[in-house]
């Protein structure tokens, strides 16, 4: 894992690092006049409480972080599970994409990759389904795509990381056909539609 080297899967070329400068004009062009979340990934997939982690970074001067999906004030206390997995990614930044706020952008880019070991999750507020992760260290440049770095666990079926999104590591999908569920569409349940 550690020592191959990975392609991207749309155009066939190999990943490799990108610059700063690559990194900012990615997120120029994929988010030009929105307001975006600049975030710097820093838990990912483990488990624990994190009390202490929440209180350093506080210490440093961080307001805000997003929690497995939800933004939280750091000020508050936050209780997790610690049997649980959780993602957590420190709001560095609350900026709008422009020509204008490319200093701005570069500070943010900077900060968050230095605090994300090279990674950096931009977020846009209009739009919050509207995510874009990106890489210094592993990038394909052509397609603007970042990926995670490889690791043992990607290669383990029986790992979070590395089982398959839509089967959850089993090689099946359990589903339900609705048209033998509901065999006639035009009866009530008291009617006798199941």
């Amino acid at each position: 894992a550690r020592i191959g080297k990975g392609h991207c899967p749309q155009c066939d070329r190999p990943i490799e690092a990108q610059s700063r400068e690559q990194i900012i004009a990615g997120v120029q062009h994929a988010f030009d006049g929105d307001r975006v979340l600049a975030l710097a990934p820093m838990v990912r997939n483990q488990k624990g409480e994190f009390r202490d982690f929440f209180d350093d970074l506080v210490r440093r001067g961080y307001i805000r972080a997003r929690v497995d999906g939800e933004i939280v004030r750091l000020a508050d206390r936050i209780s997790l599970d610690r049997q649980m997995r959780h993602h957590i990614e420190v709001v560095v930044d609350r900026l709008t994409v422009s020509a204008s706020e490319r200093s701005r952008l570069a500070e943010a880019v900077s900060q968050a990759l230095t605090l994300g070991d090279g990674s950096i999750l931009f977020i846009s507020e209009e739009n919050p389904k509207k995510e874009l992760l990106v890489s210094s260290k592993y990038a394909c440049a052509n397609c603007r795509l970042s990926f995670d770095p490889p690791t043992p666990q990607l290669f383990s079926f029986n790992s979070p990381l590395g089982m398959c999104p839509k089967c959850d590591g089993l090689g099946e999908t359990y589903t339900f056909d609705p048209n033998l569920l509901i065999p006639d569409q035009t009866k009530s349940f008291r009617e006798g539609a199941i």
